[in-house]
């Protein structure tokens, strides 16, 4: 447990079906039912966190798994010493948690995308007796632009509590990542990444609903 706890310290506590560009799974790993999983957005931004926590809470609760978000087991108000994993442990033990998915962000990138001229059908002028007849077109292109494009590189990670960590390695039992192209509000981001997230934690399978 430890090593995930210093994992999301150092990360920086407060930054057809959908599914994830790539994903890992733990070599066999047994799919499996987890009592409370606590769902964190690895941010300083406390809108977008609730964003993100709030949103996978939601799809995950949907899908029959008991969740809750990050900011209910770690208030931004919270002083934890990243040093302190015995606090940590305790806070995750008070609140009977065997699971942890972590959601933070890698990379962002500004670039300039060029989006090409449509060609266009204009009428030739009537020089003549047989234009008058038969009205001509002749292909003219329109001026092409460029577009400003964001993207965001964002991953989630799986922790399983329950297993007992190999000394130097994490409990980390799955991730994935997904690019995001110019979301239009982190609202928006937040409901299309969590919509892939579970979809592909369901569909590899790693976690089992509560409720089968």
């Amino acid at each position: 447990m430890k090593y995930f706890l210093s994992i999301i310290i150092l990360s920086g506590m407060m930054g057809c079906a959908p599914r994830l560009h790539s994903s890992w799974t733990k070599p066999n790993y047994q799919a499996t039912r987890f009592a409370k999983i606590v769902v964190i957005g690895v941010s300083q931004d406390l809108t977008a966190r609730n964003a993100f926590e709030k949103k996978a809470v939601q799809l995950l609760k949907e899908k029959g798994i008991n969740a809750v978000p990050g900011v209910e087991v770690f208030p931004p108000d919270q002083k934890v010493n990243r040093k302190d994993t015995s606090k940590i442990r305790q806070i995750l033990q008070d609140h009977q948690l065997d699971g942890v998915i972590t959601m933070s962000l890698l990379k962002s990138e500004q670039s300039k995308k060029y989006v090409s001229g449509d060609p266009a059908n204009v009428a030739d002028a009537y020089g003549n007796f047989k234009g008058y007849y038969y009205q001509t077109y002749q292909q003219v292109s329109k001026t092409g632009y460029y577009l400003n494009e964001k993207s965001y590189l964002i991953e989630a990670a799986l922790y399983d509590l329950k297993q007992r960590p190999v000394q130097g390695k994490s409990s980390i039992v799955w991730s994935g990542q997904s690019t995001l192209i110019n979301p239009s509000c982190v609202q928006t981001a937040a409901a299309e990444f969590t919509k892939k997230m579970v979809s592909s934690l369901l569909k590899t399978p790693v976690v089992l609903p509560n409720n089968d």
